[in-house]
Order: C-alpha cells, then sequence, then structure tokens
C-alpha cells in the first residue's frame, strides 16, 4: 500500500504520555478486524526504558475507536515516520 498521512492540528485532549499526534490517512487503513480507519493516533512513548511507537484506530477528535496495535505499531525507537512507513504511508500534505 502507498498512501499519506496527514498530520492533524491537536485539537484533542488527552491523558498521555510521550509524543502523540493525530493523522488523516488517505487511503484509510485496513485495521486487523476488517473495518477501515481513517485517522490514526501514533504514540511515541518510552515503557520502562523500553521505546515503542504504535499505532491505534481514532475519530476525528482523537478519540482512539480500539487500543489493538495496527500495522506499522513497533518497539525499539520511538518514530512516528518510521511506523507510518512501516504500515505503508508516508507524512504529507499538511493542514
Amino acid at each position: 500500500m502507498s498512501g499519506v498521512a496527514t498530520e492533524l492540528p491537536r485539537s484533542y485532549k488527552g491523558n498521555w504520555a510521550g509524543d502523540v499526534r493525530l493523522y488523516r490517512l488517505d487511503p484509510p487503513m485496513e485495521t486487523y478486524d476488517g473495518t477501515k480507519a481513517d485517522h490514526v493516533i501514533v504514540s511515541a512513548v518510552e515503557v520502562l526504558g523500553v521505546s515503542e511507537t504504535y499505532i491505534f484506530a481514532a475519530r476525528e477528535t482523537g478519540e482512539v475507536v480500539n487500543w489493538g496495535e495496527l500495522a506499522g505499531s513497533f518497539r525499539g525507537a520511538l518514530d512516528h515516520a518510521g511506523a507510518l512507513r512501516g504500515a505503508g504511508y508516508e507524512i504529507g500534505g499538511g493542514e
């Protein structure tokens, strides 16, 4: 898959640690349960000394739809672009 992930302004609140950003995906990402996610939260955080960058399906408001980690999620670094690339998206666009 080759798509574009556009970072959206942080217009949502949440109880997050680390670097958390909301992205709109074009085309939407197919999730593990067969639904499509057109927005995702990408969270890059250190947990107990381990770096992890995870992608979660979200609403346009930034509310997580499902806490199942999506394709591209990985441990070992804090890297939004790397996680999205692993899912088949390049960061682009802008708002």
